[in-house]
């Protein structure tokens, strides 16, 4: 058997050997050092930085981590009132409910969008496209609800939903004076009339709420914590009167419904000072009854005037040919300039004066007096009294009109003109123009607006109307007398006040129909004016009033208008204790009576505090009526 061989042990190597691991041994050594290098590198820029944020700017990095918990909420500022010129409540704020929603926090957007679309009256897919707002925390679904679906909302107790009050604007008369006020928007910013006009100042300024708050919402009490209170809007006191205001929207709504008219619009005011006590916007929806309505006809509307514009051309050749209430003109029953025949459809004799020429409204006579004045005077005299310009008044959007310039005037532009054809005028144009005839001569900017009152109740009146003096007092004293004659024995005397000498000038406008014409005897829309004032000697009121596409026979100024000027007129001149020329011919006085409506849609008492009831007008108004019979255009 031959022996296993045992294994070979290795010989161990010699002491003398070159190591084998040398190399192996300076690689940490390197690493080291770098680990050293960066470490030293790393710690002298963090003492470098602690030095900065201790030593050099810590205020700044202070400020940064406050700003992150820092939060800041806008306080807004509660809006203005709107009042008349008797502190009587007309637009004031109050809160709402608005319901909104957290959309991260709606657990089941199909049932609570099911939930709530009956009681917001919502659609319900609109709702639940809401609610699934990813990554949305905000939300609103119904702005300015009432109380009571708010408590319906909170009763179903919806994870996310939530309602909180906002401010919006009440009116304690409803719809009284709406064409005048204006309206706001759903966040309180004015869009129209006096809340637009005047925005700036209903507004006020926001105030600022700023805490610092802690990761889970709370409110630090060490923190910075500080309040910019808001300034509230200041109150804005306007020169109507709500009394007025009722009676002249109650009596033109009644006179366009009794001749069954497309709208009209009434102005009443005071010529002294230009400020007006009423003005309503009434219109005829179609297959419905007259109301009011928001848009202010009196400022927007444009038309045609008529023979209201007699006085102007009156007032020219009073100024610049010398003439006179008495001068007397040869006045034919027609006349023809270029291609266009000019007529009287009535004239009490052949030769009359310029009184008799305005009384009687006479077409032919009224040229006689421009042809006399000629192009340049009666341009002149159109412009002076303001016609083809703003007024000025207190309110947005108004019309300008439209007055040819005397380079475009054609051959018959003269006549026409001088007769109240062939330009555009605003009811607010006419307003100024009779103010001015009746207040001496003097055009004054009408004014809608008295004074401000600050969050302490000061009063800070805005400053006086701008006033342009476009004739002398004697042409105006002489205009007054013939237009008090108009409406003595003239085409006006449905406007006569009992007890008051009244002055006026009707005028009937035939429409532009869609052709460009005036149509035919058969087919004519007719645009009825009156525009007086009262007391004729001495002043205090005037008013304009025009009624829109009369229906029937009625269309002429004399039966459409006039009777609304002496239905408003007559009980504001007792509440404004202006005596009567006879105390035994003056209104009696009462509450506010008519023989034909009721009053169903008298001033609701006020509910707020700051609201009062509307105290009973202090004379009847007539009752408005309409004539059967036409005795002569006006």
């Amino acid at each position: 058997m031959t022996p296993t061989p045992r294994p070979t042990r290795p010989k161990q190597a010699s002491r003398r050997s070159k190591p084998a691991a040398k190399v192996s041994r300076t690689v940490p050594r390197g690493r080291l050092a770098l680990v050293v290098v960066g470490s030293l590198i790393g710690f002298t820029a963090l003492v470098a930085k602690l030095a900065m944020l201790q030593a050099i700017s810590p205020q700044r990095y202070a400020e940064l981590a406050r700003d992150q918990r820092t939060v800041s909420e806008t306080l807004a500022a509660s809006r203005g009132s709107i009042l008349d010129r008797n502190g009587e409540l007309l637009v004031t704020s109050v809160n709402k409910p608005t319901i909104w929603a957290d959309p991260s926090q709606v657990k089941d957007a199909d049932r609570t969008a099911a939930k709530l679309a009956p009681l917001l009256k919502l659609d319900e897919s609109a709702i639940r496209r809401d609610l699934s707002v990813a990554g949305s925390q905000f939300t609103y679904l119904a702005r300015q609800v009432t109380p009571a679906v708010a408590s319906a909302v909170q009763a179903l107790k919806l994870p996310g939903i939530y309602a909180t009050d906002e401010p919006t604007r009440y009116a304690p008369a409803q719809d009284l004076g709406a064409s005048i006020l204006g309206s706001v928007d759903t966040d309180s910013v004015g869009i129209a009339g006096i809340e637009l006009q005047f925005d700036a100042i209903l507004t006020g300024a926001a105030g600022k709420l700023v805490q610092e708050e802690s990761r889970d919402g709370h409110r630090i009490p060490a923190g910075r914590n500080w309040t910019v209170p808001a300034e509230p809007g200041k109150d804005v006191v306007l020169t109507i009167d709500r009394n007025l205001q009722y009676l002249v929207e109650h009596a033109l709504v009644q006179q366009v419904a009794a001749t069954k008219a497309k709208r009209g619009t009434a102005i009443l005011g005071n010529p002294q000072t230009g400020e007006i006590l009423a003005m309503a916007s009434v219109e005829t929806p179609k297959g419905g009854t007259p109301r009011t309505v928001a848009q202010n006809l009196a400022v927007s509307w444009q038309f045609e005037p008529g023979s209201v514009m007699k006085p102007v051309t009156i007032s020219a050749g009073l100024e610049t040919q010398g003439l006179t209430e008495r001068s007397v003109f040869n006045v034919p029953s027609y006349l023809t300039i270029y291609d266009s025949t000019f007529v009287d459809t009535h004239k009490s004799a052949d030769d009359l004066t310029v009184t008799q020429i305005l009384a009687e409204s006479s077409n032919v006579g009224t040229i006689e007096v421009a042809l006399q004045v000629g192009r340049n005077h009666l341009a002149d005299y159109l412009h002076e009294f303001g016609f083809g310009q703003s007024t000025g008044v207190s309110l947005p959007r108004e019309e300008p009109g439209s007055l040819p310039l005397l380079e475009d005037w054609s051959g018959t532009s003269l006549p026409t003109l001088a007769i109240g054809q062939a330009l555009l005028v605003t009811p607010m144009q006419l307003f100024a123009a009779y103010a001015a005839i009746a207040n001496g001569g003097e055009l004054i900017t009408p004014t809608l607006v008295a004074a401000t009152v600050d969050s302490n109740g000061e009063r800070h009146p805005l400053p006086a109307s701008n006033r342009k003096r476009i004739i002398s007092s004697g042409t105006a004293a002489q205009l007054r007398r013939m237009l008090a004659q108009a409406v003595a024995d003239g085409t006006g005397t449905l406007a006569q006040v009992p007890g008051y000498n009244v002055a006026g000038k009707t005028g009937t406008a035939w429409k532009v129909q869609a052709d460009g014409t005036y149509g035919s005897d058969g087919d004519r829309t007719y645009t009825a004016t009156f525009a007086g004032f009262v007391p004729a000697d001495v002043p205090r009121l005037v008013a304009v009033v025009v009624v829109d596409e009369p229906g029937g026979k009625v269309f002429y100024g004399g039966e459409a208008a006039a009777p609304v000027f002496a239905a408003i007129t007559q009980p504001a001149l007792v509440a404004l204790d202006i005596a009567p020329v006879d105390p035994k011919l003056a209104p009696a006085t009462g509450p506010i009576q008519n023989s034909t409506t009721t009053q169903s849609t008298a001033l609701s008492t006020a509910t707020t505090q700051k609201a009062r009831a509307l105290p009973a007008l202090a004379a009847p108004i007539p009752p408005v009526t309409v004539p059967t019979t036409v005795k002569q255009r006006g």
